[in-house]
C-alpha cells in the first residue's frame, strides 16, 4: 500500500496522524507482519527544474535553458504542479512557443521576467488564467469551490440550478452541468476519478476558484450553498458532506438563529467524535 499526504496539512490532532501512530506501533510489536517506510519529498531545486525544462523542451544542452529555469524556479518555489502550470501560462501567453522553420522552443527570458512579475504565486496565476473563462464558467467554479476538495456530480447540479436563478444572467446561462464539467475538466482543473465524482487536481486550484468569489460577499455566497444544500440533499447525501454543509452555514452568522442549522453543526462534532474514537481504538 502507498499512500501520500502533505505534512503541512496534517497536524498532531489530524485522523491520520492518529492512523500513522497506530501502524507505527504494530511495527514496533512486530516487525515482521508490518513494514513502516516513510519517505518525505521536498520541492525541486534550481537544477532539478533545469532538467524538468530541458526533458519538456526536448533541449539536451544544460546552458541554453538555465535562465529560463531560474525565472521558472522563483515563481514557482521548484513545486513540481506549479511548474508545469507555470509552463504551460508561458505558452499560452505565446511567451513560450515552437517555431516550425527551426523546429525548436523560442523564448525571450526578459519578457517573461517583465510579464510574469506580477505572478507572486501559483495562486495568483491559476486565477488569471480562470478569470479569462466564459463568465458562466466562472460562476461555476466558485460554485464548485464551495464543495470541498471533492464532490458527486449530484450535489453540484443542485447547486448549480439554484445559482443560475440568482447569479447568472439567464440570458447567458445556457451551459448544462456536464458540459461546464467537461470545459474545467478540459482545463486541468477538475478530475473525473468515478463515473459521478469530481475532485480537484490540487487544493490550490480550489482556492484560486474560490478567490473568483468577490470578496465582500464571500461569506453570503458560501452561505448561501450551504442553505441549498441543507434544504436539497436527501438524508443519506447530507450525511455524506456533513462538515462542508456545516461549514458554509457557519461561514455566515451575523444576527442568525436557526435550531436546524445548529443540528448540522452538532451532528457533525458527533461525528468527527465518533471518527477520532474509532481510529484511536
Amino acid at each position: 500500500i502507498i499512500g501520500c499526504y502533505r505534512s503541512t496539512e496534517v497536524d498532531g490532532n489530524h485522523i491520520l496522524s492518529a492512523s500513522l501512530d497506530a501502524l507505527s506501533e504494530m511495527q514496533k510489536q512486530n516487525a515482521e507482519l508490518l513494514s513502516l517506510t516513510k519517505i518525505e519529498l521536498g520541492n525541486l531545486g534550481k537544477e532539478d527544474v533545469n532538467r524538468a525544462i530541458m526533458a519538456l523542451l526536448s533541449i539536451d544542452k544544460e546552458s541554453r535553458t538555465e535562465g529560463l529555469a531560474s525565472i521558472c524556479y522563483k515563481r514557482t518555489s521548484g513545486n513540481p504542479f506549479f511548474l508545469l502550470e507555470f509552463v504551460k501560462l508561458l505558452e499560452e501567453e505565446s511567451l513560450l512557443h515552437f517555431h516550425l522553420g527551426l523546429f525548436q522552443w523560442k523564448w525571450d527570458e526578459v519578457e517573461i521576467e517583465t510579464r510574469t512579475a506580477s505572478t507572486e504565486n501559483v495562486v495568483d496565476l491559476l486565477q488569471h488564467k480562470m478569470e479569462k473563462l466564459s463568465k458562466e464558467a466562472q460562476e461555476f467554479l466558485q460554485c464548485a469551490a464551495c464543495l470541498g476538495a471533492s464532490f458527486e456530480i449530484e450535489t453540484i447540479e443542485i447547486v448549480w440550478q439554484h445559482q443560475q436563478v440568482i447569479y447568472v444572467d439567464s440570458s447567458a446561462a445556457e451551459t448544462g452541468t456536464e458540459e461546464l464539467l467537461a470545459t474545467i475538466v478540459e482545463q486541468n482543473y477538475l478530475e473525473k476519478p468515478e463515473k459521478s465524482k469530481y475532485r480537484w487536481v490540487h487544493d490550490n486550484v480550489q482556492q484560486a476558484a474560490s478567490f473568483l468569489i468577490e470578496e465582500e460577499s464571500h461569506a453570503s455566497f458560501r452561505r448561501s450553498i450551504g442553505k441549498v444544500l441543507h434544504r436539497e440533499l436527501s438524508k443519506n447525501k447530507l450525511d455524506a458532506c456533513l462538515f462542508e454543509v456545516a461549514k458554509l452555514l457557519n461561514a455566515d452568522i451575523t444576527g442568525v438563529t436557526n435550531v436546524e442549522y445548529a443540528k448540522i453543526n452538532l451532528m457533525a462534532a458527533e461525528k468527527a467524535r465518533d471518527i477520532s474514537f474509532f481510529f484511536k481504538k
